[in-house]
């Protein structure tokens, strides 16, 4: 029967490590983009919060660079939708 246990091709093993070894450089491709990006997005991130700091003096951290516990530093801003996520009400519209 054509179903019947046998011991693979030669073929086939060859075809399915090499497709495996394909996997492994694309995992490695993907892992050095993702860090490279993850870092320009941190560069990025530092630079638009020095800038604000900058052209708005209110956002500046005290002198010693630590705000008291519980409260949140004037002139800090949270975006929207974390916010919501913070207080459970947002809803992502799904089913």
């Amino acid at each position: 029967m054509w179903f019947s246990r046998r011991e693979p091709d030669e073929s086939f093993a060859a075809r399915l490590k090499k497709l495996e070894q394909r996997v492994d450089v694309i995992d490695l491709e993907w892992s050095d983009w993702f860090d490279r990006f993850r870092n320009l997005y941190a560069k990025l991130a530092k630079r638009v919060r020095t800038a604000s700091e900058e052209a708005d003096p209110a956002v500046r951290k005290p002198q010693d660079g630590r705000t008291p516990p519980g409260m949140v530093p004037v002139g800090s801003r949270i975006n929207p939708l974390a916010e919501a996520l913070l207080r459970g009400t947002h809803h992502d519209g799904g089913a």
